[in-house]
């Protein structure tokens, strides 16, 4: 015996998405009306559920800055040629380490910018419901 599904109503998609939006909902995302500048989107990676991480970033981004800077400063200053090959490679791992931090930061700005076009694109189509 086969059962029939049953939807759930016949309603469209736009009053789905239109009782969805509540008026709290709509205030919360009639700030998505203007883009944010690119301050507003790189400073978003250090607020919210995964601010801790962006702040980590940022301060392990710092201190292999430092390093790196270290690292240089002593590949000038040996006198042996071996000892200088191994300081600048560990130079050169210092910066390659921070534009994988860095690289990781953009994609997480892009991941975010798109929810934020995601909720700017819920926000249309609340609109054009009504």
């Amino acid at each position: 015996m086969t059962e029939k599904r049953t939807t759930p109503s016949s309603r469209s998609i736009d009053e789905l998405i239109s009782e969805a939006l509540k008026s709290d909902e709509k205030e919360f995302l009639d700030h998505y009306k203007h883009d944010p500048s690119l301050i507003q989107f790189i400073s978003a990676n250090l607020r919210g559920r995964m601010g801790w991480l962006g702040w980590g970033t940022f301060i392990m981004i710092d201190l292999i800055l430092a390093l790196g800077i270290y690292f240089g400063y002593q590949a000038f200053q040996s006198g042996n040629i071996q000892h200088t090959v191994l300081w600048a490679s560990g130079t050169v791992m210092c910066y390659t380490a921070i534009g994988f931090l860095k690289l990781w930061s953009w994609i997480e700005a892009s991941r975010r910018s798109t929810l934020y076009e995601i909720k700017r694109l819920e926000l249309h189509l609340a609109k054009l419901a009504e």
